[in-house]
């Protein structure tokens, strides 16, 4: 999903499983039914994107990234087992405050701010962008609090949400491991608002 940009995503999704268990008898085999999950579509995968995601898979395994493994679970959900958009907003959100949040201050503001200077360039796109975010994360509070269905016009935004995350996830491990290597979503928040 990181590693190949397409016009739809691209993920692995395990279906058979078998363990050699040593003090067992026999072979433990397993399934797992994609039906449960969101409609999968098979992707032959060129050279190159087999490249990149054995490049991703190195960068995910580095120490730093542990400490969002909340939030790229979260992703990994909305893309391979959520059916509802309701859902997918929801786990996204929670991704974007795995990343940015704290209990400190205003949370909408925050994670949304962090995420605005960490995908935009240049102050009138960054304050367009984060009002956009904040109108997203108003409709997973909507969602969460029980205050109203979705409206056919607001799906969108929830797989623009999982788009976002996905998005701040890339920028994260490959250009702002500085970011990253800080404790939790409050250090990070702080330190993206606060660079010049």
């Amino acid at each position: 999903m990181l590693a190949v940009e397409r016009e739809y995503r691209v993920l692995l999704v395990q279906t058979w499983r078998a363990f050699d268990e040593p003090f067992s008898f026999g072979i433990a085999h397993s399934w797992s039914d994609p039906r449960h999950g969101t409609t999968l579509m098979p992707t032959q995968l060129t050279p190159a994107e087999v490249g990149a995601w054995g490049e991703w898979y190195d960068r995910l395994n580095a120490p730093e990234v542990d400490k969002i493994d909340l939030a790229l679970s979260r992703i990994l959900r909305a893309v391979a087992e959520r059916r509802e958009p309701s859902d997918v907003l929801v786990d996204s959100v929670i991704a974007w405050e795995n990343l940015f949040g704290t209990k400190e201050g205003e949370p909408t503001f925050r994670v949304t701010a962090c995420l605005a200077k960490l995908l935009a360039q240049g102050t009138e796109a960054r304050l367009a962008l984060r009002t956009k975010l904040a109108r997203i994360y108003a409709l997973r509070s909507k969602v969460v609090h029980g205050s109203g269905m979705l409206r056919d016009e607001e799906l969108p935004l929830c797989f623009e949400a999982l788009d976002i995350a996905i998005r701040a996830v890339r920028i994260l491990v490959t250009d702002r491991m500085d970011i990253l290597r800080l404790p939790d979503g409050a250090g990070r928040s702080a330190a993206l608002l606060l660079e010049a």
